[in-house]
């Protein structure tokens, strides 16, 4: 939202103010729509965060609550818990009043700031099926794991086997997570298993790269149970005696509680979580990377002679009739500095092998986010971006191989250009089989450069008859003068409220 700036009397507002010599001063009261500032500060966002559906994001709270003195606080640190002793209540019965949490203050911070997820988020979250068809964040069996910390940076690490100096529970990973040089983690781990084992100094480095721990801070049902068991409550109810939380015993395995072998008086740690402060990118941007989104360019590269411009349409593409009529090229090391369609220098440039990569990798929920198809009778191979949601009315096959044979016998995925039009208006990327220098390969293979040269060869995105990614150019099998269409991209810019 744009500020606005309001004066008063024409331009400024002049008040009469008394000075020390008793003559009249001035002083200028500049007024600003909505508290605003002449140079809104820059938005602090979340460097981590958690996704627990398909349009939400969220960040953990710093440790879990507690309350005392008629005070709710998080403890200091994510692997803290009191098990209800020392004047603490840190285990609660669960409250049937839908949104509790967020109608209190905690650690200060203003009412509805924090709240707790519900079990269809937690499942969402850390869910172990991959069936399709099933809501589930991207990679969710990678990104949690049994773990015990070494909670006593005192003891010189020498007490592995006393529970008095390790927490037992269980670590749960963000999307973006990037494990940290020197740090290990081994997925769906139990907690005692010896894999996942980090001493103070080592969890603080996991902590940094965004890790979130939940100590096994046990129920009230028996006192034996901290350090071996872990109950969190989640935020819906189930019947008016039930209730759903996330439990995990001995192995740490997530296991879901609450249709009738759970009281609602057991009690439940409780971590909570607050909205995610994200950047807003400008509509149907790709992930290359946990921390690069970009824009694809609105067609391939061509060169006339003289300058690189875009060809008019995704589909289009040439057969390099001349030096100054092409649009295959050799390998470049980057195209940062060439002005294409007349952008300055730096605007534009190739994605790397292990950002095409990544790109091919993503999934949302039931669907990877490719496919193949023809537009008019130009066969190719569609991307489409993070925030994809078919809503043209134009059918779409997810993940489509056409086989070795004549492609142009299949049905599916096969659109006019008015039905391209439909779905390019909503994100969606085409890369033509634009061949190479090779005259038998047009219209049956597509080969895009990349960035990353090795040795005297190059890597590239190579889709073949089945139009499946093939990644050449590491045993010498593609030379630098072989030829590839190149569709550069630009970095998505994020969108100022």
């Amino acid at each position: 939202m744009k500020r606005f700036l309001y004066t008063i009397i024409s331009v400024m507002a002049v008040l009469p103010m008394m000075a020390q010599d008793c003559t009249t001063a001035t002083a200028t009261i500049t007024f600003y729509r909505n508290g605003g500032s002449p140079t809104p500060p820059t938005p602090v966002y979340d460097d981590y965060y958690f996704s627990v559906a398909s349009d939400k994001k969220v960040v953990f709270a710093p440790g879990n609550v507690y309350l005392n003195n008629d005070v709710l606080s998080f403890f200091g640190t994510q692997y803290e818990y009191k098990h209800n002793r020392d004047g603490y209540t840190d285990l609660f019965n669960y409250t049937t009043n839908t949104g509790y949490w967020s109608t209190k203050s905690i650690n200060g911070d203003e009412t509805g700031t924090w709240y707790n997820i519900t079990k269809t988020e937690w499942e969402y979250l850390i869910s172990e099926s991959q069936m399709p068809g099933d809501s589930h964040r991207a990679n969710a069996n990678t990104l949690w794991g049994g773990a015990r910390l070494y909670a006593n940076d005192d003891a010189k690490n020498n007490h592995w086997d006393d529970p008095n100096y390790y927490k037992n529970g269980l670590i749960i990973l963000p999307d973006n997570w990037i494990l940290p040089s020197g740090s290990s983690f081994v997925a769906k781990a139990s907690a005692n298993s010896g894999n996942n084992k980090y001493t103070y100094d080592e969890w603080a480095v996991m902590e940094a790269a965004g890790a979130i721990f939940l100590p096994a801070a046990g129920s009230t049902s028996q006192d034996g149970e901290d350090n071996v068991c872990m109950i969190y409550m989640s935020d819906t109810a189930n019947g008016p005696d039930n209730y759903y939380m996330m439990c995990s015993c001995q192995d740490f395995a997530p296991k879901w509680e609450g249709d009738g072998n759970v009281s609602n008086t057991r009690g439940s740690a409780v971590r909570l979580v607050r909205n995610a402060v994200l950047p807003v990118y400008e509509p149907y941007y790709f992930s290359v990377a946990a921390d690069k989104k970009v824009m694809f360019a609105p067609g391939n590269v061509h060169y006339d002679g003289s300058a690189y411009t875009f060809l008019s349409n995704q589909y289009s593409y040439g057969r390099n009739a001349s030096a100054d009529n092409r649009d295959l090229f050799d390998f470049k090391s980057d195209w940062v500095s060439e002005s294409i369609n007349g952008d300055e220098a730096g605007k534009w440039n190739n994605l790397t092998k292990a950002e095409w990569e990544y790109l091919w990798n993503r999934s949302e929920d039931s669907h990877v986010m490719w496919t193949h198809a023809q537009i008019d009778n130009t066969y190719g191979l569609v991307l489409l971006p993070d925030d994809w949601n078919n809503t043209s009315g134009v059918t779409m096959v997810y993940g489509k191989n056409y086989e070795a044979g004549d492609w142009r016998s299949e049905t599916e995925n096969h659109y006019t250009v008015a039905q391209w039009g439909e779905l390019e208006a909503i994100g969606a990327v085409f890369l033509p089989g634009a061949g190479n220098y090779t005259n038998c390969c047009d219209n049956n293979c597509a080969m895009y450069m990349s960035l990353t040269p090795t040795g005297g060869n190059y890597y590239l995105m190579c889709s073949c008859k089945d139009f499946a990614p093939k990644w050449e150019g590491e045993g010498g099998s593609v030379v630098t003068s072989y030829g590839a269409a190149v569709r550069p991209v630009r970095a998505a810019e994020i969108v100022t409220p």
